[in-house]
């Protein structure tokens, strides 16, 4: 939220148009490139945590079927 709320923001006090446009350019990129990164990481944290969940039943699953109650 910080980067949107200062994207028509100068960064470091240059106040001419070209210091304008360099900054709502940059602050544009860093949002849409920490909004891809996040998503591939929340998508891999969320596989991971699913994962977690699914390991002790599937272990469970192989110890039956390998007792040959299955």
């Amino acid at each position: 939220m910080v980067w949107i709320k200062n994207i028509f923001t100068p960064m470091y006090g240059q106040t001419d148009w070209q210091g304008k446009l360099i900054s709502f350019f940059m602050r544009l990129f860093q949002i849409i490139f920490r909004g891809i990164v996040m998503t591939f990481w929340l998508f891999f944290t969320f596989t991971q945590i699913a994962a977690w969940i699914a390991l002790p039943f599937f272990i469970s699953y192989e110890i039956i079927f390998q007792m040959g109650l299955i």
